[in-house]
């Protein structure tokens, strides 16, 4: 199959999975969306669930506190059923108190001890006063509180009112009733000052003896332990009550007194909060977890996956490209000294030669192409090994000088064609264990690259060094030298750098040196020199000093 032809095969390909790749996320959003909507209206449902329990035992508290409102007056019955009598004298206060004493205690007992017992006349505005008297101002306030309760509210039988003594940090509260003559006109009110909030809790603790959810839904524990109440009160029944315990309002409802009734006395607003991390035990399998995350998780994985797999096959078709290209280039490399040695060849052949001179070139140029054709075979061989991670080298310890020497010798026919120049600077007393022929083809690639980027007249540097153990060799050149964000890029294969100069090469050079080197456990890299031009650095490890040792003597381990 032609190149170009498997190079739209694989476009097609990419393609195709592509596009199953993009259908199979929309799917999978799809059912993640029906999912999450499925979630929700069963949360949505179980909070409605729980809100219905929180709006019936509101409901619940609400009748109850309603029925013992109704049950105050019976402790003023000595006197709220009364009328004055013929000579206009009104009953003593002490008809009201046995009744009423143990009504709306304070739960502080130091507090308890202010409580008093009033009779107001209001025909005169003569206060009586049983048990410790208020001060002036307190009376006042208690007189002006019930006149105007009574010019402002609808006709009752009995109220309950608050009365700040100290302004609203010191709240108290009154209960009365009021006495009416034979005509239905006020003329007398009844009652004692107690704490604000001690009426509601004597009501509230009553009520909260009740049942108020069944047995099977509160699993045996206390009520108060499941939920919170809020109790707010106007016009005739004025006061607040708050359960010691308040519980967010998550699964909150509230009911209101005039919900129930038509003709409006006031306001009692019942406020219940389910506990939430009790919630679960009023519904069947207990709370719904939300599965919110989990479904984010998965779609954000299956986005991760389809990204990594169009990165792939995007890398895939990009590969394939640089295939394409290399075994064009490499076709190219080796048709060009192919061509020159079947040219000079038949003329040697044919005898087209003119002199000893021209047999002597033409033989020159058919063994230096030669050489140019096995240095890319090799370097082909080496990098099909790196790629398929085949690469094994026997190192020997040997006298890099003369590595440098024999490789440049090999290639200064070449360089001369280019018009390059090569210079050494060496030291000839390193040796390091290397693989001969691998730091061989090392170097040959290094100065193939250097003349191809390099000016023509250029003088290419080979220096060699040993320092701390580690052996150096850098090869420098006076070529526009390489950009920092393309130091790294080089070393990886088909990467070719100032395309637009059209050089020859198949882009897999600097990829053979960096296998080669990492195979002799080294490090590379490619740095610009002040005066211009690149240097490309390479270091192995285990040199030694030495001197000049015989071929195949003192072989290291592979």
């Amino acid at each position: 199959m032609k190149p170009r032809a498997r190079h739209n095969r694989v476009r097609s390909t990419a393609g195709i999975t592509i596009t199953l790749l993009g259908v199979a996320i929309l799917l999978t959003g799809a059912l993640a969306f029906e999912a999450w909507r499925a979630d929700r209206l069963h949360r949505v449902t179980v909070e409605r669930v729980l809100k219905d329990y929180a709006q019936t035992t509101a409901w619940q508290i609400l009748h109850g506190i309603m029925y013992d409102l109704a049950l105050v007056p019976q402790s003023f019955r000595p006197v709220a059923g009364l009328h004055t009598e013929a000579q206009g004298r009104l009953p003593p206060i002490a008809a009201i108190i046995p009744a009423a004493d143990s009504l709306a205690r304070c739960s502080d007992p130091a507090a308890d001890r202010q409580r008093y017992y009033f009779r107001l006349d209001l025909r005169d505005g003569n206060l009586a006063i049983v048990g410790p008297r208020p001060a002036a101002d307190v009376r006042r306030l208690l007189a002006d509180s019930v006149e105007h309760r009574l010019l402002t509210t609808a006709e009752e039988d009995w109220y309950l009112a608050p009365m700040f003594r100290g302004g609203p940090s010191d709240p108290r509260a009154l209960v009365y009733v009021v006495v009416r003559d034979q005509n239905e006109t006020p003329i007398a009110a009844y009652g004692f000052e107690t704490c604000n909030a001690a009426p509601w809790e004597q009501i509230f603790r009553q009520v909260m003896r009740d049942p108020l959810l069944p047995p099977v839904l509160t699993g045996g524990l206390p009520i108060d332990s499941l939920l919170s109440v809020a109790v707010t009160a106007t016009g005739q029944f004025t006061g607040e009550y708050l359960s010691p315990v308040q519980y967010p309002d998550t699964y909150t409802a509230e009911v209101d007194e005039n919900a129930y009734r038509k003709e409006s006395r006031g306001s009692v607003l019942v406020r219940v909060s389910l506990r939430p991390d009790r919630a679960g035990l009023f519904v069947i399998g207990g709370l719904p977890r939300s599965r919110l995350p989990m479904l984010l998780f998965l779609l954000t994985l299956t986005g991760g996956v389809l990204a990594i797999a169009v990165r792939q096959l995007a890398r895939e078709r990009e590969l394939s490209r640089l295939r394409t290209d290399f075994t064009s280039s490499v076709s190219h490399e080796l048709r060009t000294p192919l061509a020159e040695i079947l040219l000079f060849a038949e003329t040697l052949a044919f005898d087209r030669v003119k002199d000893e001179a021209e047999r002597r070139e033409a033989v020159q140029i058919i063994v230096q192409e030669a050489r140019h054709l096995a240095h890319v075979v090799e370097n082909v061989l080496q990098f099909s090994r790196a790629e398929r991670r085949m690469l094994r080298l026997k190192p020997e310890r040997t006298l890099l000088a003369d590595i440098v020497r024999e490789a440049t010798a090999s290639f200064s026919p070449l360089a001369a064609s280019y018009g390059a120049h090569l210079a050494l600077d060496l030291d000839d007393h390193v040796v390091v264990p290397v693989h001969r022929g691998s730091l061989h083809q090392v170097l040959l690639n290094l100065l193939d690259n250097a003349v191809k980027y390099g000016p023509p007249g250029q003088t290419i540097t080979i220096r060699a060094t040993r320092r701390d153990g580690v052996a150096r060799l850098v090869v420098e050149d006076e070529g526009p030298g390489i950009p920092p964000e393309e130091r790294e890029r080089i070393w990886e294969p088909y990467t070719r750098v100032l395309t637009s100069q059209n050089l020859p090469g198949t882009g897999i050079g600097l990829a053979v040196v960096r296998e080669l080197i990492l195979a002799h456990r080294g490090r590379c890299w490619v740095e610009n020199r002040p005066a211009g031009g690149a240097s490309f650095a390479l270091e192995v490890p285990g040199a030694t000093q030495g001197s000049r040792i015989p071929v195949g003597a003192g072989a290291g381990e592979p």
